[in-house]
């Protein structure tokens, strides 16, 4: 950062100042001094001038306020309300308004009594908080209205608000300071750490021993600074302090933070001592000694500098003088300038909206100070990016922008905690941190658009960086990390480089070798020491290790050779890329900033007090200063000439030629690049104070005096006469001299002329253009081919299209310059055919997915027809929905169409998108891939699905393997899907027949499992009916009767062979009767249901129908059924038989595990059977029964009923009723379970009660 004196602004009758403050976001600054002074005055910002390379200070306002007779002690603004607030030494205090361009009164009030010390707004504008001396405080509203107030009973001195507006901290006259809430209540006396008490407590300095320090420049005022840094300077816990409090300051964060965790609440004390804390109760805050009896302390604008202003007292022999001075620290602790100031003494001071200017009230005048803020940037002029960090106040996060000044582009990339950025060639570089808890901060390689290309940790905290096209320097106050980081052009001329640098080092000490070294600079020129060591193998030093004697003050570097600054002034030199100790040199004063020429020969070092010094590094001797008056703050050696080089003096940019200056050029920007005779610069005040919206002419070139001689010259006596000078210059005059003569030239068209020009400049592109031009007879085309070389192309289609009438050159033109989004609309008013238009939007489309703006890029691929491309929007974009109507639509006619489909299948099937993949390669005509792709995400299901549709010849292995793989994980009713879609109907059936069979077997449901034998019935029937589908189909293709005969019986032989082979028995009988089973449910739950509608002898007479199943039901459950409903129908002697079977049953046996884990694949049941009672219990409840009943039916059962209770004989029943149909019952048959039910009782019913199919 650099500071100088801009402005001074005399005070009328040279009235004393005791008051000042600046409007942050208007502009405006109001001071007050004695006798009832009170003037509004409003610089021009330079942020706001038309020219952005000059900076604003013209007084654009000078308003006298009158209403106040005494001196004038506080002013303070509401930024937010446009309002001003001041009082004077007899307690008046007047608000005031701006009306029409003009501020008057809008209130008064005197209290009468005391008189004002302080007052404060809180951040958003809406309180005020008085306090007076005798500790009456005041707070009121912004619309005038009094909120509360207090007498306390302490003398005050300070106020200031809390940043949320929630606290009020209230400095005393003794050193105290009490914490007070919004409404008035007290909160606590804050308790100051014990080290600031020890520090504040002490007679204030006279700063004198310092000061001469700080004259003579020799680094201790650093030394401190690096101590402070580190910690060693940070308080403990104490109590509170008697020593004066000078300011009290707490920053209010609207402009965002210089890091999240940065110290806000300043506290300066009288006797130089100032604490910089996070917050009231921070036990170890920052803690600084200014050297200086201490007056005044406040933040900039955006807290990035808090500036301290006091007296400082010299001697000189006998004579004492005090000396006015501000020092400037960051939020740490660390000093960055030290600003003196002439007259008796700071009675005020206030920062301008932004942070770039300060104001200082001295005696009868105002000064003003023009800040140079430290910005983190920097340039890559390889890819022609500015690179910049700002900080958002929404986030806590530091905000990159990388802007390409080419296409004026801004990409972003959010940093957490960046310490320092730099930029060379096409790269940039974050270093942030830290980023672990050891300390170690990252060290990020970027490109030109922000994607990081690689990262390093760095075990040291970075103060210092410089970089090149090859190397990335990072330093701290001990040592230097440097490394050599390798991208893929940096490749080509590593050999080069190296081999360089082998040269320069011939004598010369080699010190280390690898990509990633640390370098101690201390130990560079002893024999015996060992200064390089691999940075893997560096450790840091602890928190509390005493700082370096010599600490590093500066770094840079070049392709070829590194330069390492020290506090003492010692210069050392090494070559690079093998860190050979070169050389060193001593400067008197210590560098704050150095640049090396293009050739390593000499370097440029500036000191904190501005004084530009040039070092010869081949004879080891340093040069003269260049800027004695100390406003030198940046240099920048030409690319190109190793003895130019451009210097920044205040706002003034100063080219050297050697020695010798040119005539200074007004300028306010930083320097970027200096090359072909012109210095790039960008206005980083302005691009900083509006970093969203960013202006081409921010960054401006400035040419040198060689350049713009050369320019008058053509412009006064014609090109032949430059020529001529150039020419006599011969091997001096520079490329760019040429370069101007020939771009004048074919501004002029004289083509001759521009070819001699381009010949001295050794442009052999130029040179063609212009034997092109030649070529070309229509002095229009001629003007337009010129107009296109100097980018001026708008000019050249109009020209074209114009006077010319030649749209297609037009669109050539278009062509060749990329601009596809101009070519669709010259297409489209004529001229052109579709193919152009096609090719155009697929361009467009190109433009569109290289930035990631896949959407957009989607809709020109879609007019293009690029499917490939197309293809991969969709899939960028996750719109599978589209991709698969795309992939529908697609047609697989042509290979190259299939390639797509397959290609598309394999990014699909990686996505896991299985569905979409198998569609993709099944119209691709790869069906083994899309089976493949089902396999892969364990859908067996589709993968058998797939393998039916299409007569995969290895789906019996297929089923087999997925089938056991669902049997495994014990999913057995997804191995019956998979094997009805693979077309087994019969492997379907005796699996669902073995599982409803385990389903009864475990009580589960009975309607459970009755579903479960309809589904393998329904398996079987379907069964059945392939094979007879496949005898018709034998029919059709000309069989015989006989071999149709043949075919099916072979077919039902391998359809009960199916049972033999895997031995069960069981599932014959479910092939051969597939009902069966759904029969037994069916009547057993129908008789329960009858029974429980009080339809008991139904309910009897069905229930009978269900002894027929014991080989399916659990007989003790029919038979106990059988007996309840017989009993309550009165039907004793069919209870009385019941009763018999139930006691001639063997016992049950255990339930069995398997039993009950089969059942629970099928789901929780919902009812079914309870514990078996044993035999005693039922001759127990027979005899209770049948003493007072006689097993007598009420009528004679009929023989059908009683065949089928004593043998289990079927006979034909309704389904409906359970009820016997006879040869005399009209009865219909289910198409599907081929059971009956009687016509009448279907009157009501659609569907077959059996197997639920229609009945129609």
């Amino acid at each position: 950062m650099f500071i100088f004196l801009s402005k001074k602004i005399a005070i009328p009758k040279g009235i004393k100042l005791h008051s000042l403050a600046w409007n942050p976001d208007q502009g405006w600054i109001a001071c007050g001094g004695e006798s009832g002074l009170m003037k509004v005055l409003k610089l021009e910002s330079a942020t706001g001038q038309k020219d952005p390379q000059k900076a604003g200070s013209d007084l654009s306002m000078n308003q006298t306020l009158e209403g106040h007779n005494g001196s004038v002690m506080c002013v303070t603004w509401n930024s937010n309300y446009s309002k001003l607030t001041t009082s004077d030494e007899n307690g008046l205090i007047i608000v005031w308004m701006l009306h029409k361009g003009m501020w008057y009164e809008e209130m008064i009030n005197n209290r009468g009594k005391s008189v004002v010390r302080d007052m404060k707004w809180t951040s958003d504008g809406q309180k005020i908080c008085i306090v007076y001396e005798d500790g009456a405080v005041i707070v009121g509203s912004v619309d005038g209205n009094r909120l509360w107030g207090k007498e306390l009973d302490i003398y005050l001195q300070h106020v200031e608000w809390s940043p949320d507006g929630k606290r009020i901290l209230f400095v005393t006259n003794n050193g105290a300071i009490h914490i007070y809430d919004a409404a008035g209540a007290k909160v606590k006396l804050m308790q100051l750490p014990a080290a600031t008490l020890a520090a504040a407590s002490k007679p204030p300095s006279d700063g004198s021993a310092r000061e001469s320090k700080h004259a003579g420049d020799d680094g201790d005022d650093d030394d401190e600074g690096y101590a402070r840094h580190n910690g060693t300077s940070r308080g403990g816990n104490g109590a509170s302090s008697p020593a004066l409090i000078a300011d009290i300051d707490w920053y209010d964060g609207a402009e965002g933070y210089v890091h999240q965790a940065a110290p806000t609440l300043a506290i300066a004390f009288v006797n130089g001592t100032v604490q910089i804390g996070r917050h009231t109760d921070d036990a170890s805050p920052v803690v600084v000694d200014a050297g200086m009896r201490v007056r005044l302390a406040k933040w900039s604008t955006n807290g990035a500098v808090l500036a301290v202003s006091g007296s400082v007292t010299t001697r000189s022999g006998s004579e004492k003088k005090e000396v006015s001075t501000v020092k400037f620290y960051t939020p740490y602790g660390d000093l960055v300038r030290v600003l003196k100031v002439p007259g008796a003494g700071i009675s005020s001071l206030s920062w301008e909206g932004g942070g770039l200017r300060i104001a200082l009230a001295v005696d009868a005048y105002i000064y003003f100070a023009n800040i140079r803020p430290d910005y983190m940037w920097g340039y890559a002029p390889a890819a022609n990016v500015l690179a910049f960090s700002y900080q958002k106040p929404d986030r806590a996060e530091a905000c990159v922008a990388l802007w390409d000044l080419n296409s004026q582009e801004r990409h972003l990339k959010m940093v957490r905690d960046l310490k320092l950025l730099r930029a060379a060639g096409e790269n940039a570089l974050l270093v942030s941190g830290p980023v672990n808890a050891a300390g170690a901060h990252a060290a990020t390689l970027c490109n030109a658009i922000g994607s990081p290309l690689e990262v390093k940790h760095v075990a040291l905290a970075p103060r210092f960086a410089a970089m090149t096209t090859t190397h990335v320097v990072i330093a701290d106050a001990r040592v230097v990390y440097v490394w050599q980081y390798r991208t893929a052009a940096q490749q080509q001329v590593r050999k080069y480089i190296v081999a360089t640098a082998i040269k320069r080092s011939t004598g010369a000490t080699v010190l280390g070798s690898g990509r990633e070294r640390i370098l101690d600079p201390s130990k560079a020129f002893n024999p015996a020491e060992t200064p390089v060591v691999p940075a893997d193998t560096y450790k840091a030093p602890p928190p509390d290790a005493p700082p370096p004697q010599d600490p590093i003050s500066a770094v840079t570097a070049n392709e070829t050779t590194l330069v390492v600054a020290c506090e003492s002034g010692l210069v050392q030199v090494y070559g690079l890329p093998l860190l050979s100790a070169e050389g060193q040199i001593r400067c008197r004063t210590a560098p704050t900033l150095l640049a090396l020429n293009c050739d390593g020969s000499l370097v440029a070092a500036i000191d904190r007090l501005g004084m530009l010094t040039i070092l010869d590094l081949l004879e080891a001797k340093d040069g003269e200063f260049m800027a004695g008056d100390g406003d030198t703050w940046d240099v920048r050696w030409s690319e190109e000439d190793p003895d130019q080089f451009a210097v920044m003096e205040k706002t003034r940019l100063v080219v050297f030629n050697g020695l010798q200056s040119e005539e200074p050029v007004s300028c306010n920007g930083y320097v970027c690049q200096f090359k072909g005779l012109c210095v790039k610069t960008a206005l980083l005040d302005q691009i900083m104070a509006s970093p969203e919206s960013l202006e081409p002419d921010w960054v401006t070139e400035v040419e040198t005096k060689a350049l713009s001689d050369a320019r008058e010259v053509i412009a006064s006596s014609g090109l032949a006469a430059a020529y001529a000078d150039a020419a006599a210059g011969g091997a001096t005059t520079h490329r760019r001299l040429w370069q101007l003569i020939a771009e004048s030239a074919l501004e002029a068209l004289e083509l001759d002329v521009a070819e001699r020009a381009f010949v001295g400049c050794g442009d052999y592109q130029g040179i063609q253009f212009v034997k092109r031009v030649m070529s070309v007879s229509d002095r229009v085309k001629q003007r337009a081919e010129v107009s296109a070389y100097f980018q001026r192309y708008d000019e050249s289609e109009a020209l074209y299209r114009n006077e010319m009438d030649r749209k297609d050159l037009a669109i050539d033109l278009r062509q060749r310059l990329g601009d596809w989004f101009r070519v669709v609309h010259l297409v489209k008013q004529g001229g052109a055919d579709d193919q152009q238009l096609i090719a155009a939007w697929d361009r467009i489309g190109d433009y569109y997915s290289e930035r990631g703006k896949w959407g957009k890029a989607s809709q020109y691929y879609k007019q293009a027809r690029n499917m490939p491309q197309l293809v991969e929007c969709y899939l960028r974009l996750e719109e599978y929905s589209l991709l698969g109507d795309l992939i529908g639509t697609l047609p697989a006619d042509t290979s190259a169409n299939q390639q797509l489909l397959a290609a598309t299948g394999k990014r699909l099937q990686s996505l896991g998108q299985a569905t979409l993949a198998a569609t993709a390669f099944v119209k691709a005509g790869d069906v083994k891939a899309a089976i493949d792709s089902a396999v892969l995400v364990s859908r067996w299901d589709m993968a058998v699905e797939l393998a039916a549709q299409h007569e995969y010849p290895q789906m019996e292995g297929l089923v087999a393997r997925a089938a056991a793989k669902l049997l495994s994980d014990g999913d057995r009713l997804q191995a019956v899907e998979l094997y009805r879609k693979a077309g087994k109907a019969s492997e379907a059936a005796l699996l669902l027949a073995k599982v409803a069979e385990e389903c009864g077997k475990a009580g589960a449901d009975p309607l459970r499992a009755k579903k479960l034998h309809v589904l393998a019935a329904l398996e079987v029937e379907r069964h059945r009916r392939q094979a007879i589908s496949a005898a018709q189909a034998l029919t059709k293709a000309g069989r015989t009767a006989a071999d149709v005969v043949t075919a099916t019986a072979a077919t039902m032989d391998t359809l009960m062979a199916t049972s033999d082979d895997v031995g069960d028995k069981r599932a014959a009988r479910v092939l051969d009767s597939a009902w069966r089973g759904a029969e037994a449910y069916h009547y057993y739950m129908l008789a329960q249901r009858q029974l429980y509608q009080g339809q008991t002898e139904a309910a009897m007479r069905t229930a009978i129908r269900c002894c027929e199943f014991e080989d399916v039901l659990d007989a003790f459950d029919v038979y106990a059924l059988v007996a309840l409903a017989a009993y309550h129908c009165s039907y004793f002697g069919v209870c009385s038989k019941a009763f018999v079977k139930l006691e001639t049953l063997e016992p049950a046996p255990p339930s069995s595990a398997v039993a009950s884990t089969d059942a629970s694949s099928v789901g929780s049941s919902t009812g079914g059977s309870t514990a078996r009672p044993d035999a005693d219990a039922i001759q127990t409840l027979a005899v209770s029964i049948f003493t007072r009943h006689q097993p007598v039916d009420p009528q004679p059962l009929e023989m059908h009923l009683r065949d089928c209770l004593e043998e289990g004989r079927p006979y034909q029943a309704c389904t409906v009723t359970g009820q016997v149909i006879s040869s005399r019952t009209r009865a219909i048959m289910c198409r599907t379970c081929r059971h009956f039910a009687a016509e009448v009782e279907l009157r009501d019913i659609s569907h077959c009660p059996l197997c639920h199919s229609s009945t129609l």
